[in-house]
């Protein structure tokens, strides 16, 4: 349900437990949440409201990864409790091809990931989608390392 493993911390230990009269179980599982600090809030809301993302996108179709469900899931959680903030979409490319041609595939992307939010539960009202195409490189556009680097989606949160 989108909690990372790694959050979660188990214990057990034996008790006697019983049915009452009405055959209801009890002392069987204790569910205790620990609030989190402030610092790690303020660290968890940077990093969804700034992401980068490498998904593989082919034939327009956008493959769906554990980083991307997990975080469409906190996405839900921060607009639900912020619904007043947008969500912008930028697509970017690599310099293979065309520059007009690299715009459409930018703007593929953004919207592809529009919809897989969409799909996930997240408004349409709330999502603004860009293309970029190549015209904004991170990295060295003419090695194959800095391609795959430039070929990204960046989320803005406003």
């Amino acid at each position: 349900s989108g909690l990372e493993p790694a959050k979660i911390k188990t214990t057990g230990k034996i008790e006697d437990s019983a049915f009452n009269k009405k055959n209801n179980y009890s002392n069987g599982i204790d569910l205790n949440f620990v609030p989190l600090n402030k610092m790690i809030l303020d660290s968890l809301e940077n990093i969804i409201i700034n992401k980068r993302l490498y998904l593989d996108y082919k034939n327009n179709n956008l493959a769906i990864n554990t980083e991307l469900i997990n975080y469409t899931n906190l996405v839900k959680q921060y607009l639900k409790k912020n619904p007043s903030k947008t969500i912008e979409i930028n697509g970017h490319t690599d310099n293979n091809g065309y520059f007009e041609n690299n715009l459409i595939i930018g703007q593929n992307k953004a919207d592809a990931l529009k919809a897989y939010f969409i799909k996930n539960g997240i408004s349409e009202n709330e999502i603004n989608t860009f293309s970029r195409g190549e015209a904004e490189p991170i990295a060295n556009k003419y090695t194959e390392e800095g391609k795959a680097l430039n070929n990204r989606i960046e989320i803005r949160i406003n």
